[in-house]
């Protein structure tokens, strides 16, 4: 009875040993395999144009969602898709601009075609400044800095006004200037700091590319300088 009860227990410990085995082969197998999804995924969507998710970065100038569907149904060779605006300025006339390079050929360079590949910006075709790899499941992304033909962001100084002499500095006295920073667009929160300290300012044929310093009370953004001035000695 004893070597019965024995030869059972035998039994039941191989059938455990087996399924184990045969488990992690399982397992193991399923893993050999899904490690070559994204290489595979890739090509598939770049050249049979299927749809696929884009993964879009986040940018501290934009608020662009996170993930996006979209179609690729274009052909021909590598193009830019959903070239975007960011909706805040970076500084002074200056805006950034975001694209999603398609049709990358699959024995070429994702990053060289991203630097080879030309997009219209404002009637002009660009380069970009420089390129982004997300890897398989992002995509390349191509950006943009633009500081031309962007209106909202074109701040400019208004209601000038001389405060005189103030203190003296390199054995003369400084003629002190103060204006307010005009089209800031204060409540879609662009950098009031960044705009102010970028936003130059001609007087008298003399231009001054900076504000010596820059304060903001409410919603009111105001700049100083402070100019040398002989007639202050």
């Amino acid at each position: 009875m004893a070597a019965r009860g024995l030869q059972v227990t035998r039994t039941l410990t191989i059938e455990a040993i087996v399924r184990t085995v045969a488990a992690f082969g399982f397992f193991a197998y399923l893993y050999s395999t899904l490690r070559w999804l994204p290489l595979i995924i890739r090509p598939i969507s770049t050249h049979l144009h299927a749809r696929h998710w884009i993964l879009e970065p986040m940018n501290r100038e934009s608020n662009f969602p996170l993930i996006r569907l979209d179609d690729d149904t274009d052909s021909g060779n590598a193009h830019w898709k959903n070239l975007r605006p960011a909706e805040h300025c970076l500084r002074y006339a200056t805006r950034d601009y975001i694209a999603f390079l398609t049709g990358i050929p699959y024995d070429a360079s994702a990053v060289g075609t991203c630097r080879e590949t030309s997009v219209g910006i404002h009637g002009q075709q660009l380069f970009p400044n420089f390129c982004q790899d997300l890897g398989s499941w992002g995509g390349i992304w191509g950006h943009w800095t633009i500081g031309f033909k962007e209106p909202d962001c074109v701040t400019r100084w208004m209601a000038l006004e001389d405060q005189g002499c103030t203190t003296e500095r390199s054995g003369l006295k400084d003629q002190r200037l103060r204006a307010t920073l005009g089209n800031l667009r204060i409540n879609d929160l662009d950098n009031w700091e960044i705009m102010c300290a970028t936003t130059p300012l001609d007087v008298e044929g003399i231009h001054l590319p900076t504000p010596s310093s820059c304060t903001r009370e409410a919603d009111e953004v105001e700049g100083h300088w402070d100019v040398s001035d002989e007639k202050c000695n």
